[in-house]
């Protein structure tokens, strides 16, 4: 005896029905997906089935991997989260919450070898972010131009540039035969963004030569993290020198480079040193010159600091 499963505009719920084709008569119609909470997804479907998430408030597809390498529910992609006409403006959101890989080899293409976020982003507690060698990912905060790219710390590129303060400190002259700091103030400190990189340091000397100096040379020294001041780079003369004299010192740069073992974020604090050849008593250089023309500001001095990725 037959059974009528369909009645009207309804069809029993026990129904199961193979097609070929489905098509709808009229432009307007609607095909309407079975809707349900996270909670309520059915168990032991097939790949591609669809239903459409409440509480997400999207359609999603069973697939044979939904990202984590295990079939599972995934939503349906359609370009991401947007607002405003034609989806203008994309957004996303702050927080990861899966186990997620940027790149070409866990993905099966190539399309997804480079990624981008725009603010914030957090861990959640059971999601970790790996970014597979040859790919990349840009994070962008909203508060900087950058606050993190995966592949930032290749050989070569600039990972920081910082400046210390700018020092006008009056008469000073250095020892003979015997190196000192020249001014406290000249300390720059900052935090490494890399491992192991290369420090590129110059001082801008804006002194004023008075008397005859004897030669004099300089050296950078820094502290890294807790440890003592140690002299990196080698000793270089400072000025013009002649001889055996300096004949200016205004407008002079010194500039080294040299490389500095430590973990990225570890404190470095960069300072210069210096020292006469001979007695360089009955000379000086002021380092605080001041002209009325300008308003009697003071000309300064300062180090600048590049930190080279290596």
């Amino acid at each position: 005896m037959a059974v009528t499963r369909i009645s009207g505009n309804q069809i029993a719920t026990s129904t199961q029905a193979i097609i070929t084709t489905l098509s709808f008569l009229n432009t307007n119609s609607i095909f309407r997906l079975p809707s349900g909470d996270t909670a309520s997804r059915p168990t032991g479907v097939s790949v591609g089935t669809i239903r459409f998430n409440s509480q997400e408030d999207s359609a999603e597809i069973y697939k044979a991997d939904d990202g984590t390498g295990s079939a599972g529910w995934t939503e349906v992609a359609g370009g991401g989260p947007s607002v405003g006409n034609d989806a203008i403006i994309r957004t996303n959101g702050v927080t990861l919450t899966e186990p997620t890989t940027v790149g070409p080899t866990a993905n099966g293409d190539e399309k997804f070898t480079h990624g981008f976020h725009f603010g914030t982003l957090t861990l959640g507690a059971s999601a970790n972010l790996t970014v597979e060698s040859g790919a990349g990912l840009q994070i962008v905060a909203t508060d900087k131009l950058l606050a993190y790219q995966s592949d930032i710390n290749q050989p070569g590129r600039i990972l920081q540039v910082v400046k210390g303060s700018e020092v006008a400190t009056g008469n000073s002259t250095p020892l003979q035969n015997e190196y000192r700091e020249i001014n406290t103030a000249y300390r720059t400190t900052f935090n490494l963004k890399s491992t192991n990189p290369q420090l590129k340091v110059t001082w801008v000397c804006n002194g004023e030569l008075d008397g005859t100096m004897p030669r004099t040379a300089v050296r950078f020294y820094a502290s890294v993290g807790f440890s003592s001041v140690t002299a990196y780079g080698r000793p270089m003369f400072f000025g013009s020198p002649q001889d055996a004299d300096i004949q200016q010192a205004a407008s002079s740069t010194v500039t080294n480079m040299f490389p500095v073992t430590a973990v990225g974020g570890s404190e470095v604090t960069v300072t210069i040193y210096w020292s006469a050849e001979s007695d360089a008593t009955g000379s000086n250089i002021n380092f605080g010159q001041t002209w009325a023309q300008f308003g009697n500001v003071p000309m300064a001095s300062f180090l600048i600091v590049e930190e080279i990725a290596t």
